[in-house]
């Protein structure tokens, strides 16, 4: 057996080696693996719980678990269940929709209701599963948020993207919504706060409160010559967001539609495109 087999089996399991069980595939959209949601209902149950009473043996739930109830699932507090078993079944009927899952590690993620272990479990998860979100951020971070990958490539490619606009937090904040039009399937609204991303970035560098891309290209063109064949695909990309039927129409009767590929597209490019900005001229 060669080394390039060996390699191959040891990172799948007999059946799928054997050609028995298909080999994992990167899942869309929000969609999460029925392996995931069991793990990560087992780590939200471990950060959420139900502590001992003293003297008793009854339980009562936790600050977390008070937390969560409140403040994700806008419930009063002594709605809350008594017996863990009760609040147990309802977290797992709610993560039964992948959307919801991932919505609600993200919120435990922002306010450390997960411990930085419980983050790395659901982070090497996400990857090991390889669900179509990955967390970009620091653990410990109220803005570290899931966003949307092709492959494990383009995740390390965005995580190491947006931490280079850590001083452009406007920017990152514009990316982080373009990130959650894409999980509401607003495709369109991800690309227009995505192009805006890019122009954040070009407000700062440039000094000039109210550039547009267009208008900021041509000013740092000035400062400091772009690749023409660069320039050029970028223009055109801006082309095609303000064009009558592009993105900032939305109204428009004729709109064009937008996919998803195309919003995460968009996505990974101007992430790509403001953090290489940011690299390549010091701001004014």
């Amino acid at each position: 057996m060669s080394d390039e087999e060996l390699k191959r089996r040891q990172e799948v399991t007999f059946l799928q080696a054997e050609g028995i069980s298909p080999l994992p595939e990167l899942t869309s959209g929000t969609d999460v693996t029925s392996r995931f949601r069991s793990f990560a209902y087992d780590v939200l149950i471990d950060a959420f719980g139900y502590s001992k009473r003293q003297s008793t043996s009854s339980r009562r739930p936790t600050n977390n678990t008070k937390f969560v109830w409140k403040a994700y699932f806008s419930r009063f507090s002594d709605d809350i269940p008594i017996a863990p078993h009760q609040f147990n079944s309802f977290i797992k009927e709610y993560i039964s929709s992948g959307d919801k899952l991932l919505d609600l590690l993200q919120f435990c993620a922002r306010y450390e209701i997960l411990s930085s272990d419980q983050f790395s479990i659901i982070t090497n998860m996400l990857r090991g599963e390889l669900i179509g979100y990955q967390f970009v951020g620091k653990y410990g971070e109220r803005t570290v948020t899931l966003m949307p990958i092709s492959d494990e490539a383009e995740a390390d490619a965005n995580q190491a993207d947006y931490s280079a606009l850590e001083s452009h937090p406007s920017a990152q904040e514009h990316f982080r919504q373009a990130v959650e039009e894409i999980k509401l399937g607003h495709f369109r609204g991800s690309v227009t706060e995505s192009i805006n991303g890019v122009e954040s970035v070009i407000k700062a560098l440039s000094g000039k409160a109210t550039v547009t891309l267009g208008d900021g290209l041509k000013h740092l063109d000035k400062q400091s010559p772009l690749n023409k064949t660069l320039k050029a695909g970028l223009e055109k990309i801006y082309g095609w967001t303000n064009s009558p039927n592009g993105m900032r129409h939305a109204l428009s009767d004729d709109a064009v539609q937008v996919s998803e590929a195309e919003a995460r597209f968009m996505l990974s490019a101007c992430l790509a495109f403001a953090a290489w900005l940011k690299r390549s001229f010091p701001e004014e």
